[in-house]
């Protein structure tokens, strides 16, 4: 049950955080790379690939830039799916640093909306 808790309450721990400085002082994390490339469309079953779905996250970034939590903000609608997308983006997102006004790396949180559109034929 521990285990299951770790995520959201990083992630909490972290917007506690964020919330001590103002938004002025803070330079928001930015990705590394094209984040649009962290879900490939071969990670979408099948099911959800042939109606299209999208998905809200919000990600827990450390200092470091590494990935460190992920809650799903508005669902693709299906719950097994949710927890994969977290835990594929846990693996593969990564950002620069984020900073405080001081300069020096803070943890932080990104938020993003995941659209698979359905084909057309």
């Amino acid at each position: 049950m521990l285990g299951r808790l770790r995520a959201p309450l990083a992630l909490i721990a972290m917007l506690c955080c964020l919330h001590a400085a103002p938004a002025s002082a803070r330079q928001g994390p930015t990705p590394r790379g094209d984040p649009e490339t962290w879900l490939q469309p071969a990670d979408y079953p099948p099911r959800l690939r042939a109606r299209g779905s999208s998905v809200d996250v919000a990600l827990g970034i450390a200092p470091s830039g590494l990935t460190t939590a992920c809650r799903v903000i508005a669902s693709s609608g299906s719950a097994a799916w949710d927890r994969e997308i977290c835990a594929i983006l846990r693996r593969r997102a990564r950002f620069h640093a984020p900073l405080d006004a001081a300069g020096r790396p803070v943890p932080s949180v990104w938020q993003h909306r995941y659209v698979r559109a359905a084909p057309t034929s």
